[in-house]
């Protein structure tokens, strides 16, 4: 809309108005306040609509890492069995991934402001529920709540993004929301043990409702209620049936993933308990195939369904046309990689900082939001590398120094590695998957038609949930493996008593090296400390590997990104 014009109190002529110059700055001062207030659509106003968009991603973003660190103290607090405490991580993830492909439809529909505000509301609830929690049952409910708020924030953020940006600011808007989207779950432990080291836990979640509460103000004020219209790849309607299929196949395959290395990937290592009684195993399968196996199949099944509803010209979820946009296929396969390598990281980083260095939380913490920096700087450099080298050679590049920075600590960690050594490395690991998350945002939504943007958005977040849940579940199942196989090899070596060999390496499998903090032993804790420091660089070889599967696909949409803008310059 226009700027509204303020005539003055009297009739002055043009020429006396001439005469009262000093009357212009607070004249405009003022004009562009009101028009920040009444006109979303101002073009001063986007990069306002980008300050309160990226701190919605970074506060659901964080959520699903700040629990973590406090774990120990709400299981002291509310006495929560193993079983509890892993779903009020656990439950989160499952509920986020499992309906985020449903939210960016939404989106698109109902407006991306509405969703987003939305899910600030639901979150907002969650989280006064999680720091009221009195029970387990309270907290694991309130998580669910948390996840359900998350999953409408997070494609809504993106959406509009991709829909009000253009040009040489779309690259940078990506750099920011791409910095937010990777430094923020590396900033979760730190922002977690400054909380415990001044308040309980229950401000792990409290802390959330004046932050959402300010958000919710911003957009209010400066997010326009954008949507897609109706057309052939998103007609008007509803599809119950794919959101069913979608909701239970990605949340079964999820809960798979995330619950694996506890109950055995086909051998059960235990019972399946869901809070009430325990499901007994079929044989001598555990229940992970099936879970993993059904939720593939209703995978399947979603696909199909939603393949012939489109061929109808029916409304969809997710319209499989859009794979066979090259950028958006390889980029979400390079997408999914990326975040297997950075959530491997984030399971292992802690572990050996806290039991092999045994440093203390707050220490752990800083070296971990090492990442966060790197990716922060990375975002401020993300527009300027693009225009030289293109977004797609920017993914490159980020790649290239992530599979540097995490091939050099697999090499270089031992019980003894040098916290100035892991700082450095972190950071040119978090410069590389601030370029890569970044720039490859833009280039997977580049050729997306804006009307189903939210479509995409989601699909490229449901990869990532699906790349972070696969992370968490073979970085912890490399390091069991590892460590059942060295533990008992280095105390042999020593002559340790067979029993001795057994108690300990159960321990310190079952503990994660939790036992090995303080634990005095000698020689036995000695051999321990390597045995662990050695399982933990095991792991990070996964992590590189899937990296290197993820540089492999960035040459790919390099590759199909530059095809297409020599067609399009030569037409």
């Amino acid at each position: 809309m226009a700027l509204p014009k303020y005539p003055s109190a009297d009739s002055a002529s043009a020429a006396d108005a001439d005469n009262q110059p000093q009357r212009e700055p607070l004249r405009d001062r003022f004009a562009f306040l009101q028009a920040g207030i009444l006109d979303r659509d101002h073009p001063k106003n986007k990069w306002f609509m980008l300050s309160v968009l990226a701190a919605g991603l970074a506060i659901v973003i964080l959520d699903g890492t700040i629990v973590s660190i406090a774990l120990p103290t709400i299981i002291k607090s509310l006495q929560l069995t193993i079983t509890e405490a892993q779903w009020v991580t656990a439950l989160y993830s499952v509920i986020f991934a499992a309906i985020l492909m449903s939210t960016g439809g939404l989106a698109d529909r109902i407006g991306r402001r509405r969703t987003f505000f939305i899910g600030l509301v639901i979150f907002l609830i969650g989280s006064v529920m999680a720091g009221s929690s009195i029970s387990s049952s309270a907290l694991i409910i309130s998580r669910g709540i948390q996840g359900v708020g998350g999953a409408f924030v997070l494609p809504s953020t993106l959406s509009s993004v991709h829909t009000h940006f253009h040009g040489r600011d779309r690259h940078l808007a990506f750099g920011i929301w791409g910095a937010v989207m990777s430094g923020t779950a590396a900033v979760g432990p730190l922002l977690g043990g400054l909380i415990l080291k001044y308040a309980t836990w229950q401000y792990i979640f409290l802390i959330n409702v004046p932050i959402v509460l300010f958000i919710m103000l911003g957009t209010g004020l400066f997010v326009p209620n954008s949507k897609g219209e109706p057309n052939p790849l998103n007609p008007a309607g509803f599809d119950p049936l794919g959101f069913l299929l979608s909701a239970t196949g990605i949340a079964a395959l999820v809960f798979g993933i995330i619950e694996g290395p506890r109950l055995g990937w086909w051998q059960p290592n235990t019972t399946l308990d869901l809070g009430y009684n325990p499901i007994p195993n079929v044989g001598s399968i555990s229940a992970v195939p099936f879970f993993i196996g059904g939720g593939l199949l209703l995978i399947i099944l979603f696909l199909v369904w939603e393949y012939f509803r489109a061929k109808a010209g029916k409304h969809v979820i997710l319209n499989l046309t859009l794979f066979k946009i090259p950028t958006f296929s390889w980029g979400n396969l390079t997408a999914g990689t990326i975040a297997v390598g950075q959530f491997c990281l984030v399971f292992l980083l802690p572990l050996y900082l806290l039991n092999c260095l045994q440093v203390g939380y707050m220490t752990a913490g800083v070296v971990l939001a090492m990442m966060a920096v790197g990716a922060f700087i990375a975002g401020t450099l993300s527009r300027a590398a693009a225009e030289r080298v293109t977004p797609a050679g920017v993914v490159i590049i980020g790649l290239a120094l992530e599979v540097i920075a995490v091939t050099i600590l697999a090499a270089t960690v031992d019980a003894a590695t040098s916290i100035a050594v892991l700082i450095i490395l972190l950071i040119i690991y978090g410069v590389g998957l601030g370029f890569a998350s970044a720039q490859l945002t833009s280039t997977v939504l580049r050729d997306v038609p804006v009307e189903v943007s939210g479509m995409g958005a989601s699909t490229q977040s449901t990869v990532r949930q699906l790349g972070t849940a696969t992370g968490f579940a073979l970085a912890g199942t490399v390091l069991t493996m590892s460590l059942s196989r060295r533990l008992p090899d280095m105390l042999n070596t020593f002559g340790a008593p067979d029993k001795i060999v057994t108690q300990l390496t159960n321990e310190t499998i079952a503990s994660a090296g939790s036992n090995l903090q303080g634990l005095f032993m000698p020689p036995f804790s000695d051999f321990l400390v390597l045995g662990f420091a050695d399982s933990i660089a095991d792991a990070m070889w996964v992590t590189v590997g899937f990296l290197c599967v993820g540089f492999v696909a960035a040459l790919q949409v390099w590759r199909v990104s530059r095809t297409a803008t020599d067609a399009t310059e030569q037409a």
